[in-house]
Parts: C-alpha cells; sequence; structure tokens
C-alpha cells in the first residue's frame, strides 16, 4: 500500500542554521499564546521577513534549521502564523518535512542522483 501527501501554497525559503533565537526571540518565550507569539516571528530578521511569513503556507529551510535552544515556542509561533509544514534539508541528499496541524505526517526522502 503506497500513501502520499502533498503540500501546497507559497513558501518562505531560509538558509542553513536558522536557530531558535531567530524563529522566535528567547524575550517573547513568556507566551505559550500561537496568535501572539506569530507576531514576534522572525523579529530579528525585520518587518519585511514577517510579511513574507504571513503570506506563505510552507517554510523551506536549509541544515540545521531550528539549531539552538530547545523550545517549543519556536514550532508554536509557525502554527499561529499559519504555516501548515515546514520543510529541512537534514543531511546531504536527504530532506524532511513536518505537518504543523492535527494528524501530523512525517517523511523523509533522499532525491534522485544527479550527473
Amino acid at each position: 500500500m503506497t500513501t502520499s501527501a502533498g503540500i501546497a501554497g507559497r513558501a518562505i525559503v531560509f538558509g542553513d542554521d536558522v536557530n531558535t533565537d531567530v524563529i522566535i526571540p528567547g524575550r517573547y518565550l513568556v507566551s505559550i499564546d500561537p496568535a501572539e507569539l506569530a507576531e514576534h516571528a522572525f523579529e530579528p530578521l525585520g518587518p519585511e521577513v514577517q510579511a513574507r511569513l504571513r503570506a506563505s503556507a510552507v517554510v523551506v529551510a536549509g541544515r540545521n534549521f531550528g539549531c539552538g535552544s530547545a523550545r517549543e515556542q519556536a514550532s508554536t509561533c509557525l502554527i499561529g502564523a499559519g504555516i501548515g509544514a515546514w520543510w529541512r534539508a537534514r543531511s546531504r541528499g536527504c530532506s524532511s518535512a513536518t505537518r504543523s496541524t492535527p494528524g501530523s505526517w512525517r517523511w523523509s526522502a533522499r532525491p534522485p542522483s544527479t550527473p
């Protein structure tokens, strides 16, 4: 039996090593409300990036997305911003995606080799 799931929508793209202090600055960790946290998601990167995040449904990021301090608010702020899934490169040729809504799914894939 084969199961497939699709991800659709506008994406915002980040590079490697986006740490949790960039995703949600530490001064906002007093909240667990997704909507409140979303107002401050990626605040260090400026209002233009925040506006692009709110217009997106998917986050695509390089290696080490979410590195740094372990904090639940980093994923909670993405949910509050309306992000339905995030994709990140894990290592050479591997990737992973996480759905941020109930009924979550995860997948890993190695893309086909290119000459």
